[in-house]
């Protein structure tokens, strides 16, 4: 009776054994995809800084050959403020619908939009 138990008990522990070396390599190989998608998102994020870097410097010399005070115009501008694009990215997921009911909830029923200029013709 006693080795039928300890083979029991072996078997179990050998199942659980098998599960957890299965489950380990799952999160391994996750961590390695999780990984590529930092590496691939980081070098985008490196992409659109350089070509947002370099719109703003075409319009800045846009700007000066017009004789546009670029500072003025963003001093003027409702820009978001450093924290307020944090918690924007932090809660991605809710952005989208927040965005949505606030804009759907506004009892005036006016919208930020601008309506477009009537056309002529």
């Amino acid at each position: 009776m006693d080795l039928g138990s300890t083979a029991k008990k072996l078997q179990r522990a050998t199942t659980v054994a098998e599960k957890s070396y299965k489950r380990i390599n799952e999160l391994l190989d996750r961590i390695k995809r999780l990984q590529e998608d930092l590496e691939t998102t980081s070098s985008q994020v490196d992409s659109l800084e350089r070509e947002v870097a370099a719109q703003r410097a075409v319009l800045e010399a846009l700007a000066e050959a017009e004789g546009v005070d670029t500072d003025a115009v963003i001093d003027a501008a409702e820009l978001p403020s450093v924290a307020d694009a944090d918690d924007a990215d932090d809660g991605d997921a809710n952005a989208n619908t927040d965005s949505t009911t606030d804009a759907d909830s506004d009892d005036s029923g006016d919208t930020a939009e601008t309506p477009a200029p009537a056309a002529d013709g």
